[in-house]
């Protein structure tokens, strides 16, 4: 199984994700993966980056349901899997599966070359979430800052 934590950190994860549209939250979390110091070895553009994520967003809606949302590409000579987390500070319509709004989005890019890893980070993160328990205190209701989603996120993989 992945360990999301290897690819969630404080340089990948936005807490207050300011955004109004679905195209908003996915320009902003691709943006992310390329301020990463180690972006620099990406040989794909940022806006071709953000269109093969729209595209594939436009062939059959991310939102899965529970606030919850996947935007991915896989795109021929990406290189190194890469993963950015935004908590949106009001949710987004996703067109979920459940016809609610999005709350939290994690953006995933990998290489046509690794057609597996993304449903791999999915199902680790969806277990990571069923995993919580929603009486304990740190769950992923409320307000949330980085340092307590991290320290989540080092629980629970």
């Amino acid at each position: 199984m992945i360990n999301i934590g290897q690819y969630l950190n404080s340089d990948t994860i936005v807490t207050h994700l300011n955004a109004s549209t679905k195209e908003e939250a996915i320009k902003l979390l691709v943006d992310k993966i390329y301020q990463r110091s180690n972006a620099r070895d990406i040989s794909v553009s940022r806006e071709d980056a953000y269109n093969a994520v729209i595209k594939r967003e436009s062939l059959q809606s991310t939102g899965i349901g529970n606030e919850l949302a996947f935007p991915h590409a896989r795109i021929e000579g990406w290189g190194e899997f890469r993963m950015a987390m935004g908590v949106l500070k009001e949710a987004v319509d996703f067109n979920a599966l459940d016809g609610k709004p999005v709350k939290f989005v994690f953006l995933m890019v990998s290489s046509a070359e690794q057609p597996y890893i993304v449903l791999q980070a999915m199902s680790a993160i969806i277990r990571f979430i069923g995993d919580m328990n929603p009486e304990e205190e740190d769950t992923l209701s409320g307000p949330i800052e980085i340092d307590r989603l991290l320290d989540i996120i080092q629980k629970k993989t």
